[in-house]
């Protein structure tokens, strides 16, 4: 695995984790594109390929708010009710 591929996971599990806490949602839960760059550049390390490791972070918050969304309306992710 080579650095790039490491910076990729993590910053797709980065990105699950903001979108866990809320973080990048307005108050009328709207996304907020800037500020969800502002919280990636915060946590991004120097690496070769910075736009790959952002489409990676916001792939996992994306992840995250389709789990949560599916959990709101009483199902699994797979679609069947809980």
């Amino acid at each position: 695995m080579s650095r790039q591929d490491r910076i990729e996971h993590a910053a797709y599990e980065d990105g699950r984790r903001c979108m866990r806490k809320g973080l990048g949602v307005t108050a009328k839960g709207h996304y907020d594109r800037k500020a969800m760059r502002r919280l990636f550049e915060r946590w991004c390390p120097a690496c070769p390929d910075i736009e790959a490791a952002y489409d990676a972070w916001f792939d996992g918050w994306q992840d995250e708010a389709d789990r949560l969304d599916y959990l709101r309306q009483g199902l699994l992710p797979c679609g069947r009710p809980i």
